[in-house]
């Protein structure tokens, strides 16, 4: 587990890092150009033969998490595709002991990856030029698959979907492309974590006599957003909650996020959390969830939390999904936010909640894939590189 520290919030991550990011990211849209090019006029690829991970931010990182602990070491590469937006990336995959590689060093070389993952839309995923990954599995993780029939999608030749609704879904738009459903493979430890849950709140030195609000704020880019509008109050409840703070990884780099984080950081009440040994185990012992916009409610129905929302003024964001919880969930605003102490030792105040997101964990998640996910997605991902060899 690593907490933040006031080392994330020097002027070299704060305003550096984001020009060395568009920097790295200008050098690589040119090595892909590049690519194309050669392509173009003939040339082939270099197949390197490996399983690639193309991990585009920490977020991606996190999909993958329990796939890595199911496969050799040496029979996959991760790809960043720069080293400036989140300078301490390449240290936090390292210390994984995972072997790293970077897209523009790739796209210079015209290497290509006989098969590989991801989870976002790249610019090196395409059918037309070059293509960093010969054989594409695209993991469709709910909140970043929203529109099914997309260029990118195009490019799959096998979808990762995490239950029933997205396998009918998918086959419309996609009715050849072949499909694993594998749950939520990101929290496969819950059910470990949810039976060690003492021992883990001890690891984040919270009070075991009061209640703990997991908070999970989605970054909110340049605009106002839960972190600057609702720390302050936060930090007041502490006395009589524990508050457990997990933003999004973009928070610690983007302002006005990033000056919040540090002032918290430095006062100290609130826990600050980079990055959990397991995502898991934040969600294992959370009495509450506390959340915004985002995919932190996927996890939090996945798990059986209780979920409080902290309102941003953003109607136009707000999903589908979150449109069908919330008239069940308490809402809270800059005038209400002191509610969350009691509704923290109010069990009751949920009991109109809880029945919507048992069924929503049906619906979303395949029922058996519990703590198996990482699993299933290692053995497909094995048997497509197989194949792609020609095994």
């Amino acid at each position: 587990m690593r907490e933040a520290d006031l080392s994330l919030f020097t002027e070299e991550t704060l305003t550096q890092g984001w020009n060395r990011a568009r920097i790295y990211e200008q050098q690589m849209r040119l090595a892909v150009a590049r690519a194309d090019e050669r392509v173009a006029q003939g040339e082939k690829p270099q197949p390197i033969a490996k399983i690639g991970f193309l991990v585009h931010r920490r977020t991606c990182a996190m999909h993958f998490m329990t796939t890595w602990q199911h496969l050799p070491k040496d029979s996959f590469d991760i790809v960043l595709f720069d080293d400036g937006y989140e300078p301490d990336l390449f240290e936090f995959i390292a210390e994984l002991g995972l072997s790293v590689a970077f897209c523009e060093d790739l796209a210079n070389g015209l290497f290509q990856y006989v098969s590989g993952i991801s989870h976002r839309d790249l610019p090196v995923c395409k059918r037309q030029g070059y293509s960093m990954v010969g054989d594409l599995t695209r993991l469709l993780s709910y909140g970043f698959s929203k529109s099914r029939a997309c260029p990118f999608n195009d490019t799959a030749a096998q979808f990762i979907v995490q239950g029933d609704e997205q396998v009918a879904q998918y086959r419309g738009d996609y009715p050849d492309t072949p499909q694993l459903v594998a749950g939520y493979a990101r929290l496969d430890g819950l059910a470990a974590c949810q039976a060690d849950k003492e021992a883990i709140k001890a690891k984040y030195r919270l009070d075991p006599a009061k209640p703990v609000v997991v908070w999970m704020p989605t970054h909110s880019g340049p605009l106002t957003g839960a972190i600057t509008l609702y720390s302050r109050a936060l930090v007041a409840m502490t006395p009589h909650i524990n508050i457990l703070l997990k933003p999004h990884p973009e928070s610690f780099h983007e302002p006005p996020d990033c000056h919040y984080l540090r002032a918290l950081v430095e006062d100290g009440n609130l826990r600050v959390i980079r990055d959990p040994d397991d995502e898991a185990e934040i969600f294992a012992i959370a009495d509450i969830v506390l959340t915004d916009l985002g995919g932190t409610l996927f996890g939090a129905i996945y798990a059986g939390n209780d979920v409080v929302v902290t309102d941003v003024g953003r109607p136009d964001e707000i999903s589908p999904l979150e449109r069908e919880i919330w008239p069940h969930t308490p809402i809270l605003t800059t005038d209400t936010i002191g509610e969350l102490v009691r509704l923290a030792s109010d069990p009751g105040a949920f009991a109109a909640q809880r029945p919507v997101m048992d069924s929503l964990r049906q619906r979303l998640f395949a029922a058996g894939t519990e703590g198996q996910g990482g699993r299933l997605i290692a053995e497909m991902l094995q048997r497509r590189f197989a194949a792609a060899m020609g095994r």
